[in-house]
């Protein structure tokens, strides 16, 4: 017998050729079809199954994978897998009449933590911001705890009450069900050193008078004219002492000079400065 349908009942007559036939009959109960239905649920890395049919059976991929991806063939749980990636899953039920049935899966998507970090100054503060290239939504926060004052806003990213010249490590953090982390170290700007003066215009009318370097706790500074030799220099402590006047009390003709200074935790900055008279 073929073709019946599954779980349903039949009799069956058998009845003999001979000159005295003789009849019986039986009950047939066809096997019942099997389930080998189940859902599939996506995570970073691969997916969840649960059986919603017949237990018992056999997962599998069905094509094979051609990345690292894992199948557990009992649990249909997927690890390994490629973000983004779609696989087919297929379920085997392991009763006498098997059944098989198949679901996609397409892998979770990989999240971009990526972001920019820039600093600027306005007038003599340090301004850090952020600028998210990759997820927008996620949450910012320091790498690393600062030794200032620094504040950071966890939605935008920017840094307030930053110290010129210190370095700071900043994370983002994505919100999506596959959070990723990105981490970028930034220097900020010394807006102090945007203020050093470039003239000065010793003619003691109060405007320029001095190289005013206040408030840079300089330890030394070195004053050389064109030529390369030395005309002034003083440690411990230099302020705004040198206004055009050489180390032998030679008054310093108009001119550019160069100038090495040291300064804060043992920083160095070389630059020029103008005698204008």
């Amino acid at each position: 017998m073929t073709g019946a349908t599954p779980g349903a009942t039949y009799t069956i007559e058998y009845t003999t050729a001979g000159e005295c036939p003789a009849t019986s009959t039986q009950e047939l109960v066809v096997l019942p079809e099997e389930n080998a239905s189940f859902t599939i649920v996506a995570t970073c890395d691969g997916g969840t199954a649960t059986i919603d049919g017949d237990t018992g059976g056999t997962f599998a991929f069905n094509p094979a994978a051609t990345d690292d991806a894992v199948i557990n063939p009992t649990t249909g749980e997927v690890t390994g897998a490629t973000p983004g990636t779609t696989y087919t899953i297929e379920y085997t039920t392991a009763g006498a009449c098997p059944a098989t049935s198949t679901q996609e899966l397409v892998v979770l998507p990989e999240e971009d933590a990526t972001f920019t970090l820039t600093s600027e100054c306005d007038e003599t503060t340090v301004v850090i911001t952020a600028t998210i290239t990759g997820d927008t939504g996620g949450v910012f926060s320091f790498g690393e705890t600062p030794n200032d004052d620094a504040v950071i806003n966890p939605e935008t990213g920017e840094i307030t009450e930053a110290t010129g010249g210190a370095t700071y490590t900043v994370m983002y953090t994505t919100s999506g069900n596959c959070p990723m982390v990105y981490e970028q170290t930034i220097q900020a700007d010394n807006c102090l050193m945007k203020l050093i003066p470039e003239v000065i215009t010793p003619n003691r009318d109060g405007f320029n008078d001095t190289f005013d370097l206040t408030g840079y706790d300089v330890t030394s500074l070195e004053i050389f004219n064109r030529n390369g030799v030395k005309v002034y220099s003083k440690t411990n402590g230099y302020t705004d002492e040198f206004e055009g006047i050489a180390d032998n009390g030679d008054e310093l003709p108009v001119g550019t000079y160069f100038y090495v200074m040291k300064y804060g935790n043992n920083e160095v900055r070389t630059s020029w400065l103008y005698i204008n008279k």
